[in-house]
């Protein structure tokens, strides 16, 4: 079974961390934008995003190459170019997609909720708009060293749970996939993607056909159905 190193985890643990922070500072504009400008939240969320997106794009690289360094021997330096993960390259179609936000919030009070609730729930909201676009820059930034990697012997990837995720990325965590293929995710998803050498007993499956249905979308790219709500904690 492949195991799980110290690296990994303080990857994994950094990466998390960098999104944990960057969902709370955005959360922190929204608790304090000005009503009458919505420029006040959206100016700097979308500095906060590609800044954020800059850093993971960093961490990614900076782990995958000490990955391919530890099993090959060889120095790695498989660059990234984090202007590709900008929230206008991400999100050509809607690339200021926090101003979702605002329509939640109005949705919910011409629901009847009081404004406390209503923005608490857009907050909500924006927590798990946030994470997910966190997660495209993970996955794609991800396959894209993984395509890029000529010279080192990656045979694919495996998706790295977390107790609490949905039973498809519990199931999907058991199978070996191909670093082609992107890794589909969902709103609130928060697994991690870790490199698959050759010559590594990685002891996962590599065909699985009882996964959870997938269905489209024109955003994420493969979305997944949620078998269950997203844990409050995601």
């Amino acid at each position: 079974m492949l195991l799980v190193g110290p690296l990994d985890r303080r990857y994994d643990e950094s990466r998390l961390a960098l999104i944990e922070k960057t969902v709370a500072a955005a959360n922190q504009y929204w608790q304090e934008r000005n009503y009458r400008d919505r420029s006040t939240f959206l100016n700097p969320v979308m500095a906060l995003l590609d800044a954020s997106a800059r850093a993971y794009v960093a961490l990614i690289a900076s782990y995958f190459n000490t990955r391919a360094h530890a099993v090959t021997g060889v120095p790695t330096k498989v660059p990234l170019d984090p202007e590709n993960y900008m929230a206008d390259k991400l999100r050509p179609d809607d690339p200021e997609f926090p101003n979702q936000t605002y329509g939640y919030l109005v949705t919910k009070l011409e629901k009847g909720r009081p404004f406390e609730v209503a923005n608490s729930q857009a907050a909500a909201y924006l927590k798990q708009m946030v994470n997910t676009h966190g997660q495209m820059v993970h996955v794609r930034a991800a396959q894209e060293w993984m395509t890029a990697s000529t010279d080192t012997p990656v045979i694919g990837y495996r998706r790295v749970y977390h107790p609490g995720g949905c039973d498809h990325c519990r199931i999907a965590s058991e199978r070996l996939y191909f670093k082609s293929e992107l890794a589909p995710i969902h709103n609130g998803c928060h697994c991690g993607i870790a490199p698959v050498f050759q010559g590594e007993d990685h002891g996962l499956f590599t065909l699985r056909k009882n996964l959870v249905p997938i269905k489209q979308d024109p955003v994420l790219g493969p979305m997944l159905d949620q078998s269950k709500e997203i844990p409050s904690h995601v």
